[in-house]
């Protein structure tokens, strides 16, 4: 294998030829040797190249066009070779309605399957043969064209090779509005492209990027799925990828160039787009809470916010993301979620003005469900007990998995005539109760409840005694 790829490589370099598809989207080497012609007409060769070619293919040597008539025959697992031959004249032939100069092969003569030998066409026949494509296969029957000084017209569509069609045809009368020196019959018109470009106008910034949107219409009709070619005048400035996707790369101005391949014609337009530069950003984002720890199935809602040198930016577009969605999951709006018992980091960013990501990571604890408490206690030798005249604090603690939880909490109280005692709430985990007029009969119970689960609460029952 590696003797035969030396020898290839050695002749093409030696005597290799540049050659293009005939849209010149795709650019190869290959090697083109002359054979006999059984049809003195017909110009056929043998081609070489690295190229896998469909048959039916129109390649371009120079500004000669060539016609695959066979399919590939790879040699030594190396490269492949084809029977080309020349496509010497171009018809126009109306396709579809559209005007089209298709490259083509005239027969007069064609070849005696039974004996190999030529037979000449009876006068006023020919053979066509041409690439089969989305174009030529609009083609019909009785169609007309003009080549050789007379007007034709289509009596048959032999489609029974891949990728090839040879159209039968018959002298027909010229008619008045047939162009005999420009071959154009019908007064067929040629095709008119004009193309719409979204979003235009277009500027960016530095560093942004721009996907363009292009509808091509072809005389008022959208063409499906144009092959379009995108090209920068100016790279250093803007960039633009295969699928239309512009980049801005250095303040300035420049042209992207739009060009359309149909199979047998092209047309083009250009857009300017200018690239401003981007101003000094000093972007922070703040959360809340910071940190969060959560039972399997609750939730938790983040705050976040974004300044810029100080600044608020008014509704930021965020993202969230959970690096451990096992654990904890997060909506588009913050909502956190507990799934099981594990750790997990949530990720809210922004996106700049200048393009860049900026972001800030919330670490989460995800605990396994317990029945969570609350406790009520004093440093009073005698917690359940206060004396006439005299006052008594407490403290309310809630705890979960053995931490302590920060939360928020109401006081109810019972049992007792309120002219009896007084209640002073000092903060959200600490109160007092003084003892007014109790002569030891009265109990007081007071009851702390989660301000955020009802059903998490504790007690204290209080003895308000006489003097002992």
């Amino acid at each position: 294998m590696d003797t035969a790829l030396n020898f290839y490589n050695y002749c093409i370099k030696r005597s290799g030829s540049e050659l293009n598809n005939y849209k010149k989207t795709i650019f190869f080497k290959g090697l083109i040797k002359e054979i006999d012609d059984k049809l003195q007409s017909i110009d056929s060769k043998y081609l070489f190249t690295m190229e896998d070619l469909p048959q039916g293919t129109e390649i371009s040597c120079g500004n000669i066009n060539y016609l695959v008539m066979t399919r590939n025959e790879k040699v030594n697992g190396v490269y492949y070779k084809y029977t080309i031959q020349k496509e010497p004249y171009f018809i126009n032939f109306i396709s579809g309605g559209v005007l089209q100069r298709i490259p083509s092969i005239i027969e007069t003569k064609t070849i005696d399957v039974q004996t190999g030998q030529s037979i000449i066409l009876p006068i006023g026949k020919v053979i066509v043969t041409i690439s089969r494509n989305n174009t030529t296969d609009k083609i019909a029957m009785n169609d007309r064209f003009i080549t050789m000084g007379s007007a034709w017209k289509t009596s048959g569509l032999d489609k029974s090779l891949d990728g090839i069609i040879k159209v039968n045809a018959n002298m027909d009368e010229t008619a008045s509005i047939d162009d005999l020196v420009n071959e154009i019959p019908n007064n067929a018109q040629k095709p008119s492209y004009s193309f719409i470009i979204s979003p235009n106008p277009i500027s960016i910034k530095k560093g942004q990027t721009q996907q363009l949107t292009v509808v091509l219409n072809q005389n008022g009709i959208k063409v499906k799925n144009p092959t379009l070619i995108y090209t920068s005048s100016d790279t250093s400035i803007i960039t633009v990828d295969s699928n239309g996707l512009v980049t801005g790369i250095n303040e300035g101005s420049c042209n992207i160039d739009i060009t359309y391949h149909g199979d047998y014609d092209t047309s083009s337009t250009s857009i300017n787009i200018e690239v401003a530069a981007v101003a000094e950003h000093n972007y922070v984002i703040s959360v809340s809470p910071d940190n969060i720890l959560l039972d399997i199935g609750k939730i938790q809602q983040i705050i976040s916010s974004v300044t810029d040198k100080g600044t608020a930016i008014s509704s930021p577009t965020l993202t969230y993301s959970s690096d451990n969605t096992a654990v904890a999951t997060v909506n588009n709006t913050g909502l956190v979620t507990g799934i099981s018992v594990g750790t997990a980091n949530i990720t809210v960013s922004y996106v700049g003005e200048d393009g860049n990501t900026y972001s800030k990571t919330i670490p989460i604890v995800i605990n396994a469900v317990v029945a969570k408490t609350i406790a009520i206690t004093s440093t009073a030798t005698n917690p359940n007990k206060i004396k006439v005249n005299n006052t008594q604090n407490y403290t309310i603690t809630e705890t979960s998995n053995e931490n302590i939880v920060n939360d928020t909490f109401t006081l109810t109280e019972s049992g007792c005539d309120p002219s009896y005692y007084s209640l002073t709430v000092i903060d959200n985990n600490n109160f007092s109760i003084t003892n007014l007029k109790g002569d030891g009969t009265e109990y007081l119970t007071i009851t702390v409840t989660s301000a955020t689960n009802a059903t998490v609460s504790g007690s204290i029952k209080i003895r308000l005694a006489g003097r002992w």
